[in-house]
């Protein structure tokens, strides 16, 4: 079947995949944050996701289980100084090397596989949907906390809150 194969793909390649995420993310300019990271634990990460993603696919995590898990990778990633689109592109970038290395091994090869491909499209992006919901809300949270505790936000408690880079126009003095 096409999902053993996938997983039996992503198990044999998960450093190559971290690897090419890893190099793709070092020369974003959507990923600055990211780029401070020693490429080792940059390539951790990513290879946390496709390990993720592989119980996913193998149906060995419930969907209350990799909830708890990208809820907590959210709250870190606040806590590290992300901005959240940041996190999300991350994110993104994970598919996006996934799907690249699914399409150059050349496992949809037939009508019927293409079939199958579609249940399998619908599982990636069910994983990747609610790992990205997780993650919001885990960020979101961790924002709140701090909100609570700074009792209120005017122009620098917002700067202090919101990571540079969490908005499409930064802050602008003149214009606040």
């Amino acid at each position: 079947m096409l999902s053993s194969q996938l997983l039996e793909m992503i198990e044999k390649n998960s450093r190559h995949m971290a690897a090419a995420w890893r190099e793709g993310i070092k020369g974003s300019p959507y990923s600055k944050t990211y780029q401070r990271f020693a490429d080792a634990e940059l390539e951790r990460r990513a290879r946390d996701v496709y390990d993720n993603l592989g119980r996913w696919l193998d149906r060995d995590t419930t969907m209350d289980e990799i909830g708890a898990s990208y809820l907590a990778v959210g709250c870190r990633r606040y806590q590290e100084g992300f901005p959240l689109c940041e996190v999300q592109y991350g994110l993104y970038y994970t598919k996006k090397v996934l799907w690249d290395h699914l399409l150059s091994q050349g496992l949809l090869t037939n009508a019927l596989e293409m079939f199958q491909a579609l249940d399998l499209f619908l599982r990636l992006q069910n994983f990747f949907d609610l790992a990205s919901f997780y993650i919001i809300r885990g960020w979101l949270r961790e924002m709140a906390h701090k909100m609570e505790g700074a009792g209120g936000a005017g122009r620098d408690g917002l700067k202090d809150l919101f990571p540079a880079g969490s908005f499409a126009l930064e802050f602008n003095p003149e214009r606040y």
